[in-house]
């Protein structure tokens, strides 16, 4: 079986913590893919620490909560992949 991940998030200044790489390391034990969902504005420096972790990254409006960005993440995959 293989497994999906999702993490969202929102920074006010577009900013990826350590926190978040740290507990994305830790996911990618246990998940085949990760969709990281970016609500609002993702600076160039934290997509590029994003995609050396070799997970997809979704930026996005920061509309719609946490579950607006789920369902984009499932438009962007569509429903076949899931």
């Amino acid at each position: 079986m293989k497994r999906l991940a999702f993490y969202t998030f929102w920074e006010k200044n577009g900013i990826v913590r350590k926190y978040v790489l740290t507990y994305l390391k830790g996911l990618q034990e246990v998940a085949d893919r990760i969709i990281v969902i970016a609500n609002g504005n993702l600076s160039s420096e934290g997509k590029k620490a994003l995609e050396r972790l070799g997970v997809d990254v979704l930026q996005r409006e920061n509309r719609g909560i946490d579950f607006g960005a789920w369902k984009a993440a499932f438009d962007h995959l569509g429903w076949s992949e899931v």
